[in-house]
């Protein structure tokens, strides 16, 4: 496989991480540098990670794990933008409804929009793609999408003092998984 078709396939991937980032960001409003480095940083390894991981299990998961790896990362997704959205409306300025982007809140993040890259990395074993190289581009694309959105999102957040960046970041959390239905 191309260098060019690998490029393609990680930016279709690092996608969900964009949108992911820019709503995480929305609703952050004040991302530290280094928790906006961090989320990217977790985003990349779970993208290139899953990749590789998929294709390591190869054509014995494929038939199981695909028919429900769209569902639990839809669920997920929809939750947490149901979540957050319950947030903007239910919960005061001053509560901690949401949380200062905690490990927990990024590592799922990084596990429902990578689900994807688990099956990416089924297929790249089965056409006989060099692993290493294609996990590697995955996960830089997803690295600088993610650090890309999560900044966006946090600029365009501190422009607002209401409750539209968590609606809006929900609303899209809740897109995305219903997106992956179809």
């Amino acid at each position: 496989m191309s260098f060019l078709a690998i490029l393609w396939i990680s930016i279709s991937l690092g996608m969900d991480c964009l949108a992911v980032s820019i709503s995480t960001g929305l609703c952050q409003k004040t991302l530290a540098q280094k928790n906006l480095i961090g989320m990217a940083i977790s985003f990349g390894l779970f993208q290139g990670g899953m990749t590789l991981l998929g294709s390591l299990i190869g054509n014995v998961a494929e038939s199981t794990f695909s028919s429900i790896s769209l569902y639990i990362a839809c669920g997920i997704l929809i939750l947490l933008g149901l979540r957050m959205i319950y947030n903007a409306f239910f919960c005061n300025a001053d509560d901690s409804c949401l949380p200062v982007l905690s490990l927990r809140h990024v590592l799922i993040l990084s596990l429902a929009t990578s689900i994807d890259a688990f099956a990416i990395g089924i297929s790249l074993a089965i056409i006989k793609t060099p692993i290493l190289k294609a996990s590697l581009i995955i996960g830089l694309t997803s690295f600088v999408m993610s650090f890309f959105g999560a900044f966006l999102g946090c600029f365009t957040g501190k422009k607002f003092e209401n409750k539209i960046p968590e609606t809006l970041g929900g609303l899209i959390l809740i897109f995305i998984g219903i997106k992956m239905l179809f």
